[in-house]
């Protein structure tokens, strides 16, 4: 409700935010993930944003209904989660879900939010190394998540889960 900026910890950027962001007008950042879906690692909202809250509100109602192991859901659980905040972004916004793949499409949505916005929603087509926050630089592409975990002596997230469902024991909770 405080609203803010969410940046998942294995982005890369090298775009400072006031370049793309002027905080004295935006209200909305929604970036997407190629033509797929509104990416849920990147997005921004002004205090007690209603499409930003109902998205969550969708997403926790479905949380409640996941088997947990150790407090954890299964990694193809984490994906309908974010199948659930994109549908509910792309309904609040345009009545209809966009469907993925569709360049035509979400050239389209983003243009409409650019350009009827009159500066107060950001969206960008995130690819790897040309998003809203990165700049295409030399060895971009060669950068992988797994370079970033090891860098930070951190592990990836979906392979401890994954091994966790994956063991015979029942620590259900």
């Amino acid at each position: 409700e405080m609203g803010g900026l969410y940046v998942d910890i294995d982005r890369v950027m090298n775009v400072h935010l006031n370049q793309v962001i002027d905080v004295t007008k935006v209200k909305l950042v929604l970036a997407t993930h190629y033509d797929i879906n509104f990416t849920n690692d990147l997005f921004g909202s002004s205090p007690k944003n209603d499409l930003i809250l109902e998205a969550f509100r969708k997403q926790c109602l479905m949380r409640e209904t996941f088997e947990r192991k150790k407090g954890w859901i299964k990694v193809g659980d984490q994906m309908d989660l974010v199948e659930t905040y994109t549908a509910a972004i792309e309904t609040g916004l345009y009545g209809e879900n966009i469907g993925s793949f569709d360049e035509s499409r979400w050239d389209e949505a983003r243009n409409v939010l650019t350009s009827g916005s009159d500066g107060m929603i950001v969206t960008y087509k995130d690819v790897w190394c040309d998003g809203l926050l990165v700049n295409d630089f030399d060895g971009c592409k060669d950068i992988r998540r797994e370079s970033l975990y090891e860098a930070y002596n951190i592990e990836a997230w979906d392979d401890v889960v994954n091994e966790m469902w994956e063991s015979k024991g029942d620590d259900k909770k």
